[in-house]
């Protein structure tokens, strides 16, 4: 099952947000690796990934379009989160860091995301995290995007699953993962 039917049997709306990102170099070879090499910096704690400007406007954007369409497409215009994965939450995040009142989420769930820590503000939404302990990719293994929340003031509620790696999507089967989403779940429903 997807997760946006997944969403939709909850009886909640999905909108897929595609973002702009750097162009692609050529040749293909060149592009691959140049993330291969990105992706081994932050798997041995160097500098985390970061996203383009133009992604968070996009997000920014997204979210405005939402609120705006809310009555039309029978939405709340105060509860529009956002949910990503990967390197997905970092333009979450940023919009977070850099949103006003009509772009500042009403939730933030980010699903194995870089974890290094932000500044929040004080308006920041609550946060849901998900990470797997044997992710390649989370060297660090510390929590600093839940502490930077939880240093604003902010609610946060984090869950480390034992495994299921990078990448695990709606949750790999045979693994404590598989759960993240009975987590999610009874996580939004405790928000309303």
């Amino acid at each position: 099952m997807a997760l946006n039917c997944w969403l939709a049997d909850r009886g909640i709306a999905a909108f897929i947000l595609k973002y702009r990102l750097e162009p692609t170099p050529e040749p293909l070879d060149a592009f691959r690796c140049t993330m291969i090499q990105r992706f081994a910096v932050a798997a041995a704690g160097g500098p985390e990934l970061s996203i383009p400007s133009s992604a968070v406007a996009d997000a920014q954007a997204a979210i405005r379009m939402v609120r705006k369409s809310a009555t039309d497409w029978n939405i709340v215009p105060h509860r529009v989160g956002f949910l990503g994965f990967s390197v997905g939450p970092i333009a979450g995040i940023e919009t977070v860091v850099n949103a006003d009142a009509e772009t500042m989420p009403d939730l933030m769930a980010a699903i194995y995301p870089a974890m290094g820590r932000v500044a929040v503000t004080q308006n920041a939404p609550p946060l849901f995290a998900a990470i797997a302990a044997d992710d390649p990719l989370w060297r660090s293994r510390e929590f600093g995007l839940v502490q930077g929340w939880l240093e604003a003031g902010r609610s946060a509620e984090l869950h480390c699953y034992r495994d299921g790696g990078h990448g695990f999507g709606m949750g790999t089967p045979q693994t404590t993962s598989a759960w993240w989403l009975d987590s999610i779940d009874r996580w939004m429903r405790s928000l309303g």
